[in-house]
């Protein structure tokens, strides 16, 4: 079945957008975090996947939470559960990021400093030459 865009309100079609550039760049995110899990050994893996579980988990309980008597009120045990999924996916996430950009910053500053001395130690300064009369 296709819907034809313009029938729509204009609302719905900017809603329409706005989730296609979500979905574009949420895309792009899985590829580039795919691209890299390779590089990535079992602990990194196995920290990763327990991380999405405890966010996904956090999100379903809370959503369930509404769903049960009494309907639209959320317990705060399930809320407590939902804040400490969000803090462990935030660590594990923040921690790597941070490690990965301190590396990446490291390696930079490391080829800086090589470069900078090759460059001192292949330097030759020019010999004066006389002038001929």
């Amino acid at each position: 079945m296709r819907i034809r865009v313009r029938t729509l309100p204009r609302g719905q079609i900017a809603l329409i957008r706005r989730l296609r550039r979500c979905y574009l760049c949420l895309r792009r995110s899985k590829d580039r975090i795919m691209s890299n899990t390779h590089k990535m050994d079992t602990k990194q893996k196995t920290a990763f996947v327990t991380a999405i579980i405890a966010f996904a988990a956090g999100w379903g309980l809370t959503i369930a939470g509404f769903c049960v008597p009494p309907q639209g009120e959320v317990s705060g045990s399930v809320l407590a559960v939902l804040g400490e999924a969000m803090v462990y996916a935030a660590s594990v996430f923040g921690v790597s990021m941070y490690f990965g950009h301190e590396m990446a910053k490291f390696r930079h500053d490391t080829r800086r400093y090589i470069d900078r001395i090759e460059r001192e130690k292949n330097y030759e300064p020019e010999e004066p030459q006389e002038d001929e009369i």
